[in-house]
């Protein structure tokens, strides 16, 4: 995550203009751009509670263990829920396409 603050604003679908394609495929672009942040925050969540089993380790014996955090039940949920997010981001992408989608304007087709 950038060592800058991120603001965002969470915009409610029922509230945005214009016809239902374009809500939905703006609903779904705003819900992978939250997992987006999401996956970030899951990620730095996840540093600092290494960084934190590294001082408990350092405190307990005086010297730390990187592969025990590797190896814990605790990395590998931060992991599983980085993981999850980033497939929430990617699904919300896909589908963001796909309910934006007006029979009226068909695609453009390739040359």
């Amino acid at each position: 995550m950038p060592e800058t603050n991120k603001t965002f604003t969470v915009g409610d679908p029922r509230t945005f203009d214009g016809d239902p394609f374009d809500v939905a495929e703006r609903a779904c672009a705003q819900a992978a751009a939250i997992a987006r942040i999401l996956a970030l925050c899951v990620e730095s969540a996840g540093t600092m509670a290494r960084n934190a089993e590294m001082s408990r380790q350092i405190e307990a014996s005086g010297e730390s263990r990187p592969q025990d955090w590797e190896d814990s039940a605790q990395s590998r949920k931060f992991s599983k829920l980085h993981k999850q997010a980033k497939e929430v981001e990617a699904g919300m992408e896909q589908l963001s396409a796909a309910a934006g989608f007006n029979p009226k304007k068909p695609l453009p087709k390739e040359s």
